[in-house]
């Protein structure tokens, strides 16, 4: 989508690279890939969504919407004047399949539930086969705890 490449993509790329990820943008659902930046100078994506390699497959969608199509799609545009510009920035989404990442063997934790030694790479387990599945709709998460 957007070909045009700076030193700071070409060091983004090198990162992703050593640290075994890759960018999700345009890659799981072309189909809903956008500039994630549009202004009346040009448009780029310069906003991203990342992941190590072996995460990919749990990325269902990723969807890129301009502000203007979010104020297109609920007819606010009403609201927009000459003063009041909608923002350049595009709204990213994205819907990760977790079920892997929930299931936890009594073998990876030790006392307390706590991860007894990490996963293969080194990073820490948790316990999460219990948490409740609306739990980021609970008023702590919704009012900024």
């Amino acid at each position: 989508m957007d070909a045009t490449t700076n030193n700071h993509g070409k060091a983004l790329s090198e990162f992703l690279l050593d640290a075994k990820c890759c960018l999700v943008n345009g890659r799981v659902t072309p189909e809903y890939d956008n500039f994630t930046f549009i202004s009346t100078r040009g448009r780029s994506i310069v906003d991203y969504f990342f992941t190590p390699h072996e995460c990919l497959q749990q990325i269902e969608c990723f969807q890129v919407d301009t502000c203007s199509d979010i104020i297109s799609q609920l007819g606010i545009e009403s609201l927009i004047s000459d003063v009041c510009k909608a923002p350049g920035h595009s709204l990213l989404t994205i819907n990760i399949q977790a079920s892997p990442y929930v299931q936890m063997t009594s073998r990876m934790l030790g006392a307390n539930n706590y991860p007894a030694s990490g996963d293969a790479c080194g990073r820490p387990r948790y316990k999460v086969k219990n948490l409740p599945a609306n739990f980021m709709n609970s008023e702590p998460v919704c009012n900024g705890y």
